[in-house]
């Protein structure tokens, strides 16, 4: 047995019986569902973007993410096809020991941690999980040490670590810093190749969350509202300088002059060298 920590609001020892740890590497368009529903699962999404379907509904799950999976729960996953998933699987029983007023009470099998389903991690917490997940990977061995000491121990950690990110989570209230933060970076980085996924995990907010803050406050998403910055610099670069098309391009974040001409008419009914023409 282990320290005794909080689980599910009582305190008491906890012991782990590992069934199965694994990296969990998929490929483009891989589906696949929970299998073992009767133990607690835990994700680690590392890499890639994919869904996780659960009854309440089809979640958006990439690179940063914890997903906790209480015993009973049906679950259905998929790999996206241009980033396919990264993550590690750890699949376990956990009987608790139940410390009481009066000594120690009857063990009994643990129905649910108090986690959240789903929780997207900051940058740092990423790093900590990722390889706390990993180091439990490299130490278990099938049969051999599914309850042993060392195991015992690095799933302690996790889980205390999990716990502590949930509670983080809910005391920070960093929604509305991240999608400022992310708004300045598009703001102010618009003309370099800017990549959506790489911010949600710097900033710590999951990227179908900051589509719903960019849509309820701007009422685009953050790939439409970097479009609109990029068009209106275009647009000034049109009225009030002599660059070319692919200078232009260049200035404004746009891969080439293709690409420019066809977004540029798309959002203003014409193409830049008809806007500037008309323009002066």
């Amino acid at each position: 047995m282990i320290p005794a920590f909080d689980i599910s609001g009582q305190q008491g020892y906890a012991v782990f019986h590992l069934l199965w740890a694994a990296a969990k590497p998929t490929f483009p368009g891989w589906t696949d569902c929970r299998r073992n529903v009767r133990a607690h699962s835990f994700y680690y999404i590392h890499e890639g973007e994919g869904t996780f379907a659960v009854q309440d509904g089809v979640f958006e799950v990439e690179g940063g993410t914890a997903v906790y999976l209480k015993p009973g729960l049906q679950m259905e996953m998929a790999a996206s096809a241009e980033r396919p998933l990264q993550m590690t699987m750890i699949v376990t029983d956990l009987l608790i020991v139940p410390r009481g007023g009066e000594g120690w009470e009857a063990p009994m099998q643990a129905a649910e941690l108090a986690l959240p389903f789903m929780r997207k991690c900051s940058i740092d917490e990423d790093r900590k999980l990722a390889q706390m997940f990993r180091t439990v990977v490299e130490e278990w061995v099938p049969g051999a040490n599914s309850g042993g000491l060392s195991v015992q121990w690095k799933m302690l950690e996790l889980v205390d670590a999990l716990h502590r990110c949930a509670r983080s989570g809910q005391d920070s209230g960093d929604s509305p810093a991240a999608f400022d933060a992310v708004k300045t970076y598009l703001e102010r980085h618009y003309h370099e190749d800017v990549k959506l996924h790489e911010l949600v995990r710097r900033y710590g907010i999951s990227g179908s969350y900051l589509r719903k803050l960019f849509a309820a406050r701007l009422g685009v998403t953050p790939k439409g509202y970097l479009s609109r910055i990029r068009n209106e610099h275009a647009r000034r670069y049109l009225l009030h300088t002599n660059a070319s098309m692919k200078e232009i391009a260049s200035s404004c974040g746009y891969p080439d002059e293709y690409h420019f001409s066809k977004t540029f008419k798309q959002m203003n009914g014409m193409p830049p060298t008809d806007f500037r023409a008309k323009s002066r």
